[in-house]
């Protein structure tokens, strides 16, 4: 009786800590490093062709506009483009991370990116001309946010950017925002 017991107790505790003992259905981010870099610092996962052309132009319009009201020039994001064929273990745990890419794009470090996406997500962004955009937070480290920028064709997924600048502009902002929250009340 009393091996039974013992044996149900470890059991159970495997089992809560399989489940992360959240009970929410959310992953666990336990096991997963934390994130680092520093604020307002950025990834940028792209084929470099796209990054020296007016893609990559658009990107740093956006996310390194300069900060309105200071005294010298400051940008909101200092952007740091990675070899898609480089991006390893190291590089996943930074705090901000972007992915563009496009389909009509067929070199190889744009094919590194779109195995990113699964067969379905590739297929709908085909389907789909509006759908330019997705993102994740805890993806290779806790508190990491990423944002996956995507596109038919060059000129399209340009046109979604600079239409939705703002919307882009404010899921990192509000990320780093958060991040200094967390940082002063600890």
């Amino acid at each position: 009786m009393k091996h039974s017991i013992y044996y149900l107790f470890i059991i159970s505790i495997f089992i809560v800590s399989c489940d992360g003992g959240n009970g929410s259905g959310k992953r666990s981010t336990g096991l997963l490093p934390k994130a680092s870099g520093s604020a307002g610092e950025m990834l940028v996962v792209m084929d470099s062709a796209q990054w020296q052309g007016e893609l990559g132009e658009t990107i740093r319009e956006v996310f390194r506009e300069e900060v309105k009201g200071l005294p010298r020039e400051e940008y909101l994001f200092k952007l740091n483009r990675v070899d898609p064929k480089r991006f390893n273990s190291v590089l996943k745990t930074a705090k901000n991370l972007l992915f563009a890419v496009t389909l009509d794009k067929r070199s190889s470090e744009s094919n590194v990116v779109k195995n990113y996406f699964t067969k379905s997500s590739l297929q709908q962004i085909r389907e789909d001309a509006k759908l330019f955009l997705y993102t994740s937070s805890d993806v290779y480290a806790r508190g990491q946010e990423v944002m996956y920028l995507f596109g038919q064709t060059e000129e399209a997924l340009i046109e979604n950017m600079k239409q939705n600048k703002d919307r882009l502009q404010y899921y990192f902002n509000n990320a780093e925002n958060e991040r200094l929250k967390l940082g002063l009340f600890k």
